[in-house]
């Protein structure tokens, strides 16, 4: 319903890979405690795909808040079924349909960014010797506008990077609110931010979504203490009615993280007691692939297998299936964006306990 706000927060704990690869190669740390702004690290003033405390790309992770049309299987494949540069997979027959009709929004961003970046500018650009100027920024949200026709998928890089194939961009996505003076949602501080994140310890996360009108909403997005007012805009005839799907993709796999770990999940202040094992997952060369989705259900579940080490996707499985815990009774004020219980349904760690994943 219009003006009802839901509260998901947690506790996070990620750290940098202790022995880099590739051009991280004369580090000792990925999590070394540095501010990068005014300096050179290999790839340009305050840029370093090395570093978590430097700027690279445009987020380490995306997180999406949905309403889910069917549930869709772990490890799913994105892209273009006609083919294409960038598939998730490496069958274009094996793409999916099935998050064709989600509708929501992602919020793009980097938790580690030195505290320093809140003075910098929003966006900048990296001259590569081949003439391409590459983009990186400090944080963005995107709303979903429409349903996707021709390159299927949700939050992956292969909606991202089919040119002409995609339709009219990045899956049905436009970028609502950043840094620009054309942002179509003005973000407080034009997104120029720094949370700084303590690496491997448990640090408080908050995400707070207000639902303003049926073709608006708000976020306030709080990591580390430090909050960014966000929103965005749906099209009227592609708005959510509720939000029940939670995800999360670690999709800049050229940032080297060791793990990241999620724990003490609540929604509104509940906390949900779905058990979960422990899962590392070893670096795969495998592209990146998308997250199980789940719908609501009272039928006992087994928990989702682990998806490819770059996606940061779902629990890891469990050998024999396992009751799904108990909802929660509704209440008149735990209304998602729109009306449904948003811990009604998982993807990725949605409603664990505890969760920890290998990044690779």
């Amino acid at each position: 319903d219009v003006g009802k706000t839901v509260t998901i927060s947690f506790k996070w704990t990620s750290a940098g890979d202790k022995n880099p690869k590739s051009r991280c190669k004369e580090l000792l740390t990925s999590d070394m405690e540095v501010q990068c702004v005014d300096k050179e690290y290999g790839q340009g003033k305050g840029i370093s795909d090395c570093l978590l405390r430097c700027l690279a790309g445009t987020g380490d992770f995306r997180m999406g808040f949905f309403e889910s049309t069917e549930r869709v299987g772990d490890g799913s494949c994105e892209g273009n079924a006609e083919g294409g540069e960038h598939q998730s997979c490496k069958d274009p027959k094996k793409v999916i349909h099935g998050f064709d009709d989600y509708r929501g929004f992602q919020v793009r961003f980097q938790p580690h960014l030195s505290k320093d970046y809140k003075d910098a500018p929003w966006r900048y650009k990296e001259n590569h010797d081949s003439g391409y100027r590459e983009s990186h920024n400090q944080m963005a949200l995107w709303t979903r506008k429409k349903p996707v026709k021709k390159t299927h998928g949700l939050m992956t890089d292969a909606c991202q990077r089919h040119g002409e194939e995609v339709d009219e961009g990045h899956c049905g996505f436009s970028r609502d609110c950043n840094g620009d003076d054309s942002s179509k949602y003005k973000c407080s501080n034009k997104c120029q931010i720094g949370f700084e994140m303590p690496f491997g310890e448990p640090t408080d996360f908050k995400i707070e979504i207000e639902r303003k009108k049926k073709t608006e909403f708000a976020v306030v997005f709080t990591l580390n203490g430090i909050s960014v007012n966000m929103g965005g805009f749906f099209e009227s005839d592609f708005a959510p009615e509720k939000i029940d799907t939670w995800a999360m993709v670690y999709t800049n796999s050229m940032r080297k993280y060791s793990y990241l770990e999620i724990s003490d999940f609540r929604v509104n202040g509940e906390a949900d007691q779905i058990p979960v094992s422990e899962a590392k997952e070893e670096p795969s060369e495998e592209p990146a692939s998308t997250p199980a989705t789940q719908e609501p259900s009272d039928e006992p579940e087994s928990t989702p297998a682990v998806s490819p080490a770059r996606t940061f996707a779902s629990a890891p499985a469990a050998p024999k299936p396992a009751p799904a815990a108990p909802k929660p009774a509704p209440k008149p004020d735990s209304a998602a964006v729109a009306s449904a219980e948003i811990d009604a349904v998982f993807l990725a760690m949605l409603g664990l306990a505890q969760a920890h994943f290998g990044l690779g």
